[in-house]
């Protein structure tokens, strides 16, 4: 738009947060109120016309990120894990080995200790750490422990109906048996620890390798192809795990679209650890520019 200056007393405008020269305008048949900031014209209708402060953005984004990365924990990497941990399970398979079903339930169902989940939360929370910094990463293990201390308390099992009261906490076994011992068996058709314990496992592993992470950043700057790297090679990894377990799983059962959403999960992480790979270098080089 072009604005053609006319008479008027300059007055002051509220500006993105900031309190910036203006003066009329006319431009048509429609006022305008032209704007100076930073030196540079802007131009807006002369209505009403409300500018969203910078101040509102940057407030409201730790709150956004520390969504994110809560859904990152409690999502992501429970749909990821399984779906990562098949794949390998089925390279290895291509060398002869031939306990593939068996190592595939004992990582994932036959243990309380879910070492999958938080391999995966240990590496997303490190590699995320190191290009971020973002610090609301450190608390996304509040929610989680909350609800597990809830479940200790107040929840036997989450489905009463159909496991047996001998299997449940505080009747038939004790709390913390059920909850972290070998109390609770998917074989029993429990659910408990993988919707109570696994997410606090993994949030507590995330948290911890992004604390480390960003306290270690000055450090890890010398590291930045290193950075680069991992973050391309698991973002690819993440790709073909999610292409080969879809094959995988349309070859067996046929296609459903329930596949969707988990294999869409898995493969969105890997596209956003790529993206996050180049643009992590592309700021490296521009900082060793600038410097």
């Amino acid at each position: 738009m072009v604005c053609t200056r006319i008479g008027g007393a300059a007055s002051r405008w509220h500006f993105a947060g900031e309190t910036v020269a203006g003066k009329r305008s006319v431009s048509g048949k429609g006022a305008t109120q032209e704007l100076v900031v930073n030196g540079r014209v802007e131009c807006v209708p002369d209505v009403l016309v409300y500018v969203m402060p910078m101040g509102f953005v940057s407030n409201t984004r730790p709150a956004l990120m520390f969504v994110v990365h809560q859904v990152i924990v409690l999502w992501v990497v429970a749909v990821s894990a399984p779906i990562l941990t098949a794949s390998s399970i089925n390279f290895l398979r291509l060398f002869g080995w031939q306990d593939a079903r068996g190592a595939y339930d004992w990582i994932l169902k036959a243990n309380p200790y879910f070492p999958a989940h938080i391999a995966l939360a240990l590496l997303l929370g490190w590699m995320l750490g190191r290009s971020l910094l973002d610090r609301s990463m450190l608390w996304v293990w509040v929610f989680p422990t909350l609800l597990l201390g809830y479940a200790l308390i107040a929840i036997p099992t989450l489905i009463p109906r159909i496991v047996p009261s001998a299997f449940q906490a505080g009747i038939g076994q004790s709390r913390l048996a059920h909850y972290f011992g070998w109390g609770c068996q998917y074989g029993d058709y429990c659910l408990d620890q993988s919707s109570f314990t696994r997410p606090f496992y993994a949030s507590i592993a995330y948290s911890l390798t992004s604390l480390i992470a960003i306290k270690t950043w000055s450090r890890a700057r010398r590291g930045a192809s290193i950075q680069f790297l991992m973050l391309l090679v698991v973002g690819t990894l993440f790709l073909i795990a999610a292409v080969c377990d879809l094959v995988q799983s349309v070859r067996i059962g046929g296609w459903r679209w329930a596949y969707l959403p988990l294999e869409g999960t898995v493969a969105g992480m890997g596209m956003y650890l790529m993206l996050l790979a180049f643009g992590t270098q592309e700021k490296n080089q521009s900082s060793a520019v600038s410097h």
